[in-house]
């Protein structure tokens, strides 16, 4: 049985579906009443459980006996988010919890697996040319502090007790259950708001970055390979493709005859780019024999179909 921590999160839901689709039995943790995504069959149930309840995440694990535990719930925010006012909730989260599983694994002594999701955020800024497992980590801010606190955890109770445990360094990744806070729903609803209405115009702060992004359900389906055959090793998650926010926007605006110019004004525009930078994702592709494929601009324009009912021009085409 797979145990799936933050199961109504963008990451959780897409993890759950995929494992369903695997024919897997998936007991999927949430704090609200009831799932938000997947719905209980007889392969699925759902408990409700807020897991900074450090005594009641022990008490679930003694009682389920989960095989396969992903930890994909963390207090996560989105460029500015104020995690001093969630310092409690961040560090009980993101970090104790792991903790507390990895004392379970090594008190019940079996084959059990810890899946967990660490973040990009964790490597020094800047981000050298290529982001591999081996990149230095070096945290910037609370959030970084607690996903690396974890993974330390992690790679310190594999170490010292031979628990199977893997740490995924996921880098920008996007569905339309992604909140709406996000740079890529941003830009997908302001998109949509032009085609409808072409003197709608709003803030941002700047388009000038780089950033990895990739499809979640690719991702999270890899996730599960990694349990299945790589319980032990560490992965950076991402495509492997660097792509330029100006230009992202640039395509996606183009392809439905607008210019984005007239409908995202940037508060920051010289703001000075970063450096161009890779994720390097050799060692997925040659442990798992896989890697995401689904580019950003189809994962963008599939959000604009599903969300708001806009399909691409038939003239529309996915550059390489």
């Amino acid at each position: 049985m797979s145990l799936v921590l933050g199961v109504n999160g963008q990451d959780g839901s897409y993890l759950a579906e995929s494992l369903l689709k695997r024919g897997r039995r998936v007991v999927g943790v949430g704090r609200q009443e009831a799932s938000r995504y997947v719905p209980n069959s007889e392969n699925f149930s759902y408990r409700q459980l807020d897991i900074a309840n450090i005594k009641g995440l022990v008490l679930l694990l003694n009682e389920l006996s989960p095989n396969k535990i992903f930890h994909v719930a963390a207090i996560h925010g989105s460029h500015g988010f104020n995690y001093e006012e969630k310092w409690l909730e961040a560090h009980s989260v993101n970090t104790l919890t792991v903790h507390a599983i990895l004392e379970y694994l090594r008190c019940a002594d079996g084959d059990d697996i810890l899946i967990y999701l660490s973040s990009s955020k964790a490597f020094s800024l800047p981000l050298p040319a290529l982001v591999s497992e081996s990149a230095e980590r070096k945290s910037s801010c609370i959030y970084s502090i607690t996903k690396n606190t974890a993974t330390d955890l992690v790679h310190y109770y594999r170490s010292a007790h031979g628990i199977s445990a893997s740490v995924l360094w996921t880098f920008n990744h996007e569905s339309d259950r992604r909140g709406e806070e996000y740079f890529i729903p941003r830009i997908v609803n302001c998109l949509a708001s032009a085609i409808e209405n072409p003197d709608h115009s709003e803030e941002i702060f700047t388009l000038n970055f780089y950033a990895d992004w990739s499809d979640v359900s690719e991702l999270m389906g890899i996730a599960i390979i990694v349990g299945d055959i790589c319980p032990h090793e560490d992965f950076i998650f991402a495509s492997g493709e660097t792509t330029s926010a100006r230009a992202l926007v640039k395509s996606l605006f183009a392809k439905f005859g607008l210019d984005y110019r007239n409908h995202m004004m940037e508060k920051n525009a010289d703001n000075k780019i970063d450096v161009e930078w890779r994720a390097d994702i050799s060692k997925m592709e040659e442990l798992l024999g896989c890697r995401p494929r689904i580019p950003i601009y189809d994962v963008c324009l599939k959000i604009l179909e599903s969300k708001h009912g806009y399909e691409p021009p038939s003239n529309f085409f996915v550059s390489d």
